[in-house]
């Protein structure tokens, strides 16, 4: 496993799976060759795919992570998570949508983030000075303990903190349930197999509210 170091300009779609959904653009959008401090788009996915460490010095644009974790059909894969995959470790600020459609894999982030986020939820840091993401979707699997307001037990994850998410519970396939206290994004449950959902709204937190 090696450790991969990149200073970063805000860049979009670092260490994106899907090189911004290369299958539709071509390469026009984002060239996977593309160097960056010495490593191309690829190599960092690639890195990541065998367990190494990506360290970005600096803030980074949107879409961070996507797909991280994924073994895409797309590109011949099966659609499901690739195990033992690496970290990513940003020393700055990320922007919207960070680890959107994420499966596997941990990003850790020193700075802000922009809403709305990905697939991700934070949980208990082992790195001292960044907070620390994992998937929802794993989160579900294994009954990772997230950090409060949030909270989850055998049956069910509920997410209460208020941040806005697209994608949640991307590619789930266990037969739990997540609820939000709150507003979701775009591509809610997207791919899901199984599981179940319940979403509260604030506008119906607030009619319900007015008839107590």
């Amino acid at each position: 496993m090696l450790l991969i170091r990149i200073k970063a300009s805000g860049e979009s779609c670092l260490c994106d799976f899907t090189y911004d959904f290369y299958w539709q653009h071509k390469g026009s959008r984002l060239d996977p060759e593309k160097i960056l401090s010495g490593h191309s788009m690829r190599q960092l996915v690639e890195g990541l795919k065998k367990g190494d460490t990506i360290c970005i010095d600096g803030d980074v644009g949107n879409r961070l992570g996507s797909s991280l974790g994924v073994d895409l059909v797309k590109f011949g894969g099966t659609g499901g998570p690739i195990n033992n995959i690496g970290r990513i470790i940003l020393d700055g600020d990320a922007g919207n949508r960070l680890g959107i459609s994420m499966l596997r894999g941990t990003i850790y982030i020193s700075g802000n983030i922009e809403e709305p986020l990905g697939n991700v939820i934070e949980v208990e840091t082992d790195l001292s000075g960044f907070r620390k993401f994992v998937s929802i979707t794993e989160v579900m699997e294994y009954r990772i303990p997230v950090l409060e307001p949030n909270l989850i037990d055998e049956e069910c994850i509920i997410i209460c903190d208020g941040v806005l998410r697209d994608t949640l519970a991307a590619r789930n396939t266990v037969d739990r349930t997540v609820q939000v206290d709150g507003e979701v994004g775009m591509s809610t449950g997207i791919l899901m197999s199984s599981g179940s959902g319940k979403f509260l709204s604030q506008v119906v937190q607030e009619a319900i509210l007015a008839l107590e």
